[in-house]
Order: structure tokens, then sequence, then C-alpha cells
């Protein structure tokens, strides 16, 4: 470390040991209090003094135990690693390599944003830690840092647009109407509300309604909370990324790297359609899970952020409909809605009936295996379906094909693929 030129360092802001002594003091307090009755007519018996003593010490030592643990807790950031030390008897050192660290946010919870403190959160391979906490303006200053000496995936050439701005902000009306209009809520919503009014159908009294405000926690539960979690969702045009802005209580900032980006999904609700708005979701490698890039947007918004991420080539594959041959109606009653191109580039299918409509978008040079597969039913029609394997993210599945044409996807895919892959080696 003393070779290396340091950029940035400092200790974790004094907050941090009272956050990490809190749950130990409640627990305590919980153990005492639990046969109160016990020991309270003991305790009133000591001299005032003793008690005015054992609350001194007790302060004093908690005091002593905080100043030693947020001295020892420093971190320290070099061109090449971050350090982080921290703990008293028994103490831990980590370091994360800055070309393996693959996002930096940062998280506000509520009571960090009144005292002015907040989380940094760092994702290395598939895991992420937490420094907590930081004061605001310097976890600012070191994740600006992280990220201007993060390196890229190797052998990724990616563009890398230079306009920045706000591309996206869901207004809180419109938010709440999506929410409102999902199918899933709304069966949620209709159950708790049958579920209530059945003591009052069976017992005819008007009191028996009051259930329903007992069901409103349920509901709240059962739809995660949403509202307040995704109020004031925002996304910004940042050098090579979005940042994604969110959170009425506790706000977080999320950085998404455009190299990072295995695949694209615009999800649309059956309730969806007539307003035309959508969900638009991002594959990152490493997760299980979809990343939600706009929990609701029109078609041109989503349209704008694919553009900006891959360009005009992939809009015109989410844009194009090469739809199942009529046959395929045999088969699935969705045969109407299948459809699946191959452009330069780019690749895109299409599925979904009546609780939604999916368009899975990817790059094909991050495709790394392709299958055809035909069922017995399929080949008594003469179709097939072609299964492709992405670098990261859900297999997206070309259905319902005719079989030749099934051939010439799957060929095609992995010259796409085999085109990029050289493009990329020689970059």
């Amino acid at each position: 470390m003393s070779e290396e030129t340091v950029l940035l360092q400092g200790r974790l802001h004094p907050f941090t040991p009272w956050r990490r002594t809190w749950a130990a003091a409640t627990g305590a307090v919980t153990f005492l209090f639990r046969d109160s009755s016990t020991w309270i007519d003991e305790v009133v018996k000591l001299p005032a003094w003793s008690l005015a003593l054992a609350a001194a010490v007790s302060t004093l030592l908690a005091a002593g135990y905080g100043f030693t643990s947020w001295r020892r807790a420093t971190w320290c950031l070099t061109a090449r690693v971050l350090d982080v030390h921290a703990g008293i008897l028994f103490r831990s050192r980590r370091r994360f390599e800055l070309g393996h660290i693959q996002e930096v946010d940062i998280h506000r919870p509520l009571i960090g944003r009144l005292i002015g403190v907040c989380t940094l959160r760092v994702s290395v391979a598939g895991s992420s830690a937490r420094l907590s906490y930081l004061g605001a303006e310097q976890a600012q200053l070191l994740r600006a840092e992280i990220r201007r000496h993060m390196a890229a995936p190797a052998g990724q050439q990616v563009s890398r647009p230079a306009s920045t701005g706000e591309l996206l902000s869901v207004p809180g009306r419109m938010l709440a109407q999506a929410i409102l209009l999902d199918a899933h809520t709304m069966t949620r919503v209709l159950k708790v509300v049958a579920l209530g009014f059945v003591p009052y159908l069976v017992l005819g009294e008007p009191l028996a309604l009051l259930s329903l405000a007992g069901s409103l926690g349920w509901v709240w539960r059962m739809t995660d909370g949403r509202w307040p979690a995704l109020y004031g969702w925002t996304v910004t045009a940042l050098q090579g990324g979005y940042r994604i802005d969110h959170g009425l209580f506790e706000r977080q900032h999320t950085t998404l790297r455009h190299e990072r980006i295995q695949a694209v999904l615009i999800t649309q609700p059956v309730l969806w359609r007539r307003r035309d708005w959508v969900t638009v979701s991002v594959a990152l490698p490493g997760q299980a899970g979809l990343t939600t890039l706009a929990p609701v947007a029109t078609r041109r918004q989503a349209e704008d952020l694919v553009e900006r991420l891959w360009g005009a080539t992939a809009v015109e594959a989410v844009r194009t409909r090469t739809p199942a041959p009529q046959r395929a109606r045999w088969v699935t009653a969705r045969s109407r809605v299948l459809s699946a191109v191959v452009l330069p580039g780019y690749a895109a299918v299409r599925r979904g009936l009546f609780l939604r409509s999916v368009v899975h978008v990817w790059p094909t040079a991050k495709v790394q295996q392709v299958a055809v597969g035909q069922g017995p039913w399929q080949r008594r029609w003469g179709l097939a379906s072609v299964d492709v394997a992405p670098a990261g993210g859900p297999h997206p599945v070309a259905r319902h094909r005719d079989a030749g044409e099934a051939a010439q996807l799957a060929e095609a895919l992995r010259a796409e693929s085999r085109r990029g892959s050289t493009a990329v080696a020689r970059g």
C-alpha cells in the first residue's frame, strides 16, 4: 500500500459505531425489562450514588468503545484497490480491486438523510459489500473516484454517448395508477375486500365491516409497499450508463453501466395497453433476477432508453414483427402475438397474450449457445422453437416458427455471434 499513490483516504462517519451497538443495547434492555418486577424492587433500595455511578460507568464504557471503533474504522483508495480496515479486538481488512468492481451505489435511509450520512455499496462478482456510514459528500466523492478507475470488462467494445441528462421521470400519480391497474394488485385487493364482506353477509352486522380495516396492512404487504419504494423514480444518462434514483423514505441511487446490460425486457400488462404503458427491465451478469430500469413508462420512453443503450438497430428489432405461421394456432393460442427477428447486431422475440406482452431484445454478440427444439405436436405441424442462451439473464425462445425458418434463425444467430466475437477480438 505504501508504494501506491493514495487518491483518497479517511474514516467512516462517527455515527457508524452507534449503528453497530443499538441492537445489543435493545436486546439488553429487553432482557432486563422482561422480568422487571423481580429486580426493580431491589434496585430502588440501592443508594442513589450507586445508581449514578453505574450509569456513568456504563456511559463511559459505551463512549470509549464507540470512539475506539470509529478510530479503527478507516478506508484508503488508490488507483488499484479500495482498502477498508475495521475492528478492535478482531481486526478485519477488506480489499476491493477496482478492476473487479462492477457497480458502486449509494443508499440513503430515512434516518441517514436526516443526519447527513449514507451507505456506499460496492458490488463485486455477484456479491456486494457495504461501507456504513459515510458522509454524503464523502460518499459521492469516493464513488466518483472509484468509477473513474473502474475497468470495463475485457474484450468489450461499447459505445459511450457523450450526452448526459434526465431521460425519464415517473410522476407519482402515474405510478399510483400503474400499480392500481396491475392485474396482480387488483386481484389481491379484490380478494381482501371479498374476505372483508363475508363476515358482514353472514352476520348481518355493520361492525363486521371493520375487518376491512385490519386487512389494509395485508394489502400493503402483498403489494410490497411499492409506491413509496418507487416514488420519485428518475433515470439519468451518464457517460456510458444510467443512474437510477428512487424512494420516498429511503432514497436509493443505483448506477447501471451499459457494458453490463445483457438484455432488455419490455413488459406490458393487459390493463396498461389502453395507455400504452410498459415496464422496462434489464438482465445483468451474476444476478438471477431482473433489474428494473423503469417501473412504468410510455412506449416511446422505453424505446428511447433502448436506443441510447444500443442504437437505432435495437429499436428496429423491438418494433419489427414477424408473426408465426398460420398453422401455429393449432399448437398455441398465442400464435398471433409470437414474433422473432434477427437484425445485424441485435435480435428480439415477442410473446404474451392476455396477462402481459413481453419483448425480449439482446445483442447477438452476447449469444453463447443456440438450440433448435421440436416437440411431437410441433413436428406434426412442421414447427420448431429456437432457444437462445445469452451471456446473462433469462433465455429468450422464438416459439413455434416454421421448421425451415427456425433453422435459418439459428444459423443467423450463430453467424451474428461469431461476427460479434471476431469484432471484439480485433478491437
